[in-house]
């Protein structure tokens, strides 16, 4: 993610990235966090086990920058066979109905435990 668009970020993303950074051995944070700017190399990674979620959304007013039908329902579609999880935040991505072609959608994808704990921090359960 580009944290450049850090104040722009609703509350809860804010508080999962604060929380990806604070050291805590059990979890294996602190993360260390890459921007690269592109979906498929970040999620290629995280199949090669060399990164655990990329967030590639602009949370400015909420926002989606992934478009759901070219690039957010194919790549949740291979992570979760792949024994991860693909979420809007509120939602499952691939449970998302797209009502048109280029309908955009949030997007964080990874390993099932840290998208769930970055649903639960964006949904104000954390």
């Amino acid at each position: 993610m580009n944290e450049g668009n850090y104040h722009k970020w609703t509350t809860g993303t804010k508080k999962y990235v604060d929380y990806l950074k604070c050291q805590d051995k059990a979890t294996g944070r602190p993360y260390s966090g890459r921007y690269s700017g592109c979906l498929v190399a970040d999620v290629h990674r995280i199949l090669l086990g060399e990164a655990s979620i990329s967030i590639p959304v602009s949370w400015t007013s909420r926002r989606a920058s992934s478009g759901c039908c070219t690039e957010a329902n194919p790549l949740a579609w291979v992570v979760e066979q792949a024994g991860g999880r693909a979420s809007t935040g509120t939602m499952r991505i691939l449970d998302v109905e797209a009502k048109q072609l280029h309908q955009r959608v949030p997007l964080i994808i990874g390993s099932a435990n840290d998208v769930r704990d970055a649903e639960e921090f964006i949904q104000g359960r954390r």
